[in-house]
């Protein structure tokens, strides 16, 4: 019996013959394409990529010797044929090195996020059983709270002889383990075979003439399996790898420049990031030089492919699916046109040596256009998950003679045999009785003008569960649609330039170098979440000579002795600020204090020391003037202030600005919310004050505001392009967006904010320069050149750093309207479909590989705050905290099983509890106490844990 035997005849046969992928071919190790090219063309580029602004490349002979280096390496290390070994190591070429070196060690990759948190890299490690890890000398140091059996630097490389040749497995050996987010918490790793993965990799090469003219971005991590074509898809067939970095990586600008530059012919990634990409291309209007687009890993909109042909006519748009489970892809489907009916690009047909089904909950294969579960099957299909038996029956089998992977996914087939992907089966939800596929209201939402995307999501309102659409307007400039760009060069008769300037200079180097050397604090002391703080701090001290390096150590410099001796540094105003907290930031460096406490100081706040700056304030002055200007007695002027902070610049606005002006303040931080409305009480005005969560904003704020108002602010956005947004979406027709920002980093943000912040490893989007979050004038014209602003104006001046940004907002704007949405719904689905809330949002969050993260989402239009009119049963602890909270929060009534933290709280808040709560009780608890227990009944119950301790021991002792 065959797997459609309980079908339609006339199916049974378009199914039977469209499954049919049979191939005959030799099957080779991932990796021996590679090795064969390289001993035919030696000389042949085989990497690209940019440092320091120039173009550098290696060689295929290269490559393979550099490689051929960390597989003797590894071998001496006592790594045999058939380990695991992991990878851990920043992005950029010693990846790829990497990788090639474990697998001609006989061995299988298992990439590890150098950026994940120390917990998961521990269970991925230990769930695996992996000894070996493949790392550099400066994440070995890192590795150290992990009990590994053998970190390996790669720069050791150089210390061995190439090995002869690769070790070749046989085909049916672990070729890489790839880890996916589990549902109980643990990872789970994918084992996958050279079999499975070369027959994917050869038919993709076959199908589409991959050839060694092609070159390809490596935008993928390495830990995702898109990768894994990235590099040997193109290494097989003699092509070229343009490989990004960790600071271009999330960049969308620079992979635009180097597909220009480089001449990249093959674009291969999710498609959020495509769409990002686009973006960027668009707003530079020249021709793209892709012959081929591979999409997949999430749904694709449909006007992707027309936005792609605009830039390059003749460019294949390629759609793939599958499975990270089946090795890459198992499917495919190449768009020539959009049709008219199509509510999604469709998902396809098998490829070779691969074979698909769409089951029912029964095991039976669905007919025709009716949804069911997608199974892949064929030679792609992994071995399992790596030690977990059971999960692995659980989600594969053999039937008909085929070992099938059950994904998870629903699709259904066309009468013609092509499936259609309907989305993932945990996107199908029930709502009094009825079942809803949260795609199909996706897909209608798609469709409506003026929306860019949109997801629906499920979230919790006051305890019942409820349809909530999530949507973003369209926010980026349209090719028809001009804006004018002007730098203004001003000048003053007087000198806006800081002329304390040096003092802080000095005063910041004393500081180092005495809490670094003078104080006994020694490297070996620093907790491993300070070292790359303390590492700038050094590169700065080299910067200023007071440092030299010497090898693997640091050397007194030639302004040592100079910089140790200036005593007076510490009796200027600045040093008097910050040596009287010296003890702080060595304890905060030793790991002894949790790092934001330094927010309970307001002399020495970034947001405090900004202020004092003679440019920021001569800027405020210019923004109150540019505001008075719209004041008249008829409406009252609407003024948003974002990134608020603790209020001090708002005070200045609100003590320069007159009765006709409405100000709401807008912070992510609901602790730094509350000390801003402490400080601004004493004014008796009116002052609403706003959190913001994911660019998140009640929706009463929307369009609503004349002017917005960022005082450093637009930076602090990891994509600096999403302040702009949500600035976008917060002003009204011919609104302003007027901001102060910095090009260069002031000596005390080197010592304060660089610590808050643990050096700015996040902050790389739509910026040049490592290590600071600033951003230079031309970075934000660009950011700017692709927003709905029409005319942007950039005041600079001579003798400072400092930026004045005048934005304003003119023409029609797509105001969409919560109304005219759900009207539109209700005419295109049953009313159990319409969501009952339409929430707007500046973008959608993502996961680390791009996808919409609608966890995330769910989560962020939940409605948690406040829960009306309901009797809670407090216990008495319980219901002295919910009166602390409900201050905190300024909500009426708290759950027992509310988190402090979905409330709104962050560490800031919690340490101003925890405050209170010493205060009170006369108990500590740490941070991470709080954080291991949000709930308020959990909280509750660790005071009164607490406080019984400490009455057993009074009684002990008496």
């Amino acid at each position: 019996m065959t797997i459609t035997d309980f079908l339609p005849e006339s199916q049974k046969e378009i199914r039977e013959r469209i499954n049919d992928t049979y191939i005959d071919l030799e099957y080779k190790c991932l990796h021996e394409e590679f090795y064969e090219n390289a001993l035919n063309n030696n000389t042949s580029t085989a990497l690209i990529w940019r440092q320091d602004g120039k173009r550098h490349e290696m060689s295929y002979g290269e490559l393979k010797d550099s490689s051929l280096k960390v597989a003797k390496m590894l071998i001496s290390q006592g790594v045999k044929k058939g380990d695991l070994v992991s990878v851990i190591l920043p992005k950029g070429i010693e990846q790829i090195i990497a990788v090639l070196g474990i697998l001609s060690a006989g061995a299988a990759y298992v990439p590890v996020g150098i950026n994940h948190p120390t917990e998961r890299k521990r269970k991925i490690l230990e769930s695996g059983r992996i000894q070996y890890i493949l790392t550099n000398r400066d994440e070995k140091k890192n590795l150290s709270q992990i009990e590994v059996v053998n970190p390996i630097a790669i720069e050791d490389r150089d210390n061995f002889e190439s090995l002869e040749s690769p070790v070749l497995m046989p085909v049916e050996a672990t070729t890489y383990v790839i880890f996916t987010s589990g549902t109980t918490g643990t990872p789970k790793g994918v084992i996958i075979t050279h079999k499975s993965a070369y027959n994917t990799i050869y038919d993709i090469n076959r199908r589409f003439e991959i050839s060694d003219k092609d070159c390809i971005i490596a935008v993928s991590e390495l830990d995702f399996d898109l990768s894994v074509y990235d590099i040997f898809g193109l290494l097989s067939a003699g092509g070229k790898l343009v490989v990004l970095n960790e600071e271009n990586k999330k960049e969308a600008s620079e992979w635009n420049r180097l597909v220009q530059d480089y001449g990249v012919t093959i674009w291969n990634t999710v498609p959020t990031l495509f769409d990002m990409f686009l973006t960027a291309s668009e707003s530079e209007g020249k021709s793209l030089p892709f012959t081929k687009v591979f999409l997949s890993g999430d749904w694709i909109k449909i006007n992707l492919f027309s936005r792609l042909k605009a830039l390059n006519a003749d460019c294949r748009f390629i759609s793939l699916g599958g499975a990270t489970e089946a090795a890459i892809w198992s499917n495919y489907y190449e768009v020539l046109e959009i049709e008219e009916n199509w509510k999604s690009i469709p998902y396809g047909a098998p490829l070779s040596n691969q074979c698909l089904r769409v089951v029912d909950k029964n095991g039976f294969d669905c007919p025709d256009y009716e949804g069911g579960e997608l199974w892949i099957g064929g030679l792609g299909v992994a071995e399992g998950y790596l030690n977990q038996e059971a999960l692995t029956k659980e989600k594969f089998l053999t039937e008909g003679g085929t070992r099938w992977y059950k994904t998870g996914d629903m699709a259904r087939y066309r009468s013609d045999g092509v499936l259609e992907f309907l989305g993932r089966m945990d996107t199908q939800v029930k709502i009094n009785g009825f079942r809803i596929e949260l795609e199909e209201i996706e897909k209608v939402l798609n469709k409506y003008d003026g929306i860019s995307e949109a997801v629906i999501a499920l979230a919790e309102d006051n305890g019942s569960k409820k349809l909530v659409a999530a949507i973003v307007p369209e926010l980026y400039k349209k090719e028809n649609e001009n804006q004018k760009q002007q730098v203004i060069q001003e000048e003053y008769t007087h000198t806006l330039g800081d002329n304390k300037l040096k003092e802080r200079i000095e005063t910041v180097e004393r500081f180092l170098l005495k809490i670094l050397v003078a104080e006994d604090l020694f490297i070996n002391e620093i907790d491993e979440k300070t070292s790359n703080v303390v590492n700038i701090w050094t590169d700065w001290l080299i910067q200023r000579e007071v440092f030299e390096n010497h090898g693997d150590k640091l050397i007194q410099g030639k302004r040592y002795s100079e910089v140790l001796s200036n005593e007076e540094a510490e009796q200027t105003e600045v040093g008097e600020r910050l040596f009287k907290h010296i003890d702080l930031f060595k304890a905060i460096l030793k790991g002894e204090k949790e790092v934001v406490v330094l927010l309970e100081y307001e002399d020495i706040l970034p947001e405090a020391l900004a202020m004092q700056g003679t440019e920021t304030i001569f800027c405020i002055e210019k923004i109150i003037e540019e505001i008075k200007k719209k004041v008249n007695s008829k409406q009252r002027t609407k003024v948003a202030v974002l990134g608020a902070r603790t209020g001090i610049a708002a005070e200045r606005l609100i003590h320069r600005l007159g009765e006709g002006i409405e100000i709401t303040l807008f912070d992510t931080s609901a602790g730094m919310l509350s000390a801003a409305q402490k400080r601004l009480c004493s004014y008796g005005r009116h002052i609403d004050y706003e959190l913001v969560t994911e660019g998140f904003v009640n929706r009463k704020h929307l369009y609503g505001y004349d002017f917005v108002v960022a005082v450093n602010t637009l930076h602090q956005y990891l994509n600096p392009m999403h302040g702009i947004l949500e600035a976008s979406i917060l002003l009204t027709t011919n609104g302003s967006l007027l901001a102060v920002e910095y090009e260069d980093l002031d000596p005390m943000a080197l010592v304060v904010s660089t610590l808050l912040e643990n050096g700015f490893p996040d902050f790389t989007m739509g910026r040049s320069r490592k290590n600071n979050p600033l951003l230079t004038k031309e970075e934000w014209l660009k950011a700017f050149s692709v927003s709905k602003f029409s005319e942007v104006y950039v005041s600079t001046f001579s003798d400072t750093s400092v930026k004045y940004i005048n934005a304003k907002m003119f023409g029609e704007k797509n105001n969409v309207s919560e109304a005219f949405i759900q009207q539109y719904l209700k005419e295109q689905l049953p009313h159990y479909m319409v969501p009952e809330k339409v929430e707007v949002l500046p973008w959608l969050p993502l996961s680390p590989n791009g996808k919409v993260d609608r966890k995330k989402i769910a989560q962020l239009l939940s409605s948690k705050k406040v829960i009306e009119n309901t009797e809670v049963c407090y216990t008495g602890m319980e219901k002295e905290i919910a009166e602390i909270w409900s201050g905190f929060f300024r909500c009426n009534c708290i759950g027992r099983e509310q988190s402090f933290f979905e409330l709104g709280g962050d560490s800031l808040l919690a340490t101003r509890f925890l405050t209170d709560i010493k205060q009170s009780y006369k108990i500590e608890i740490s941070l991470r106490d709080m954080f291991n227990n949000p709930k308020l009944c959990q909280t509750a119950e660790l005071i009164k844990d607490k406080l019984e301790a400490v009455s057993s021991m009074v009684e002990g002792e008496l």
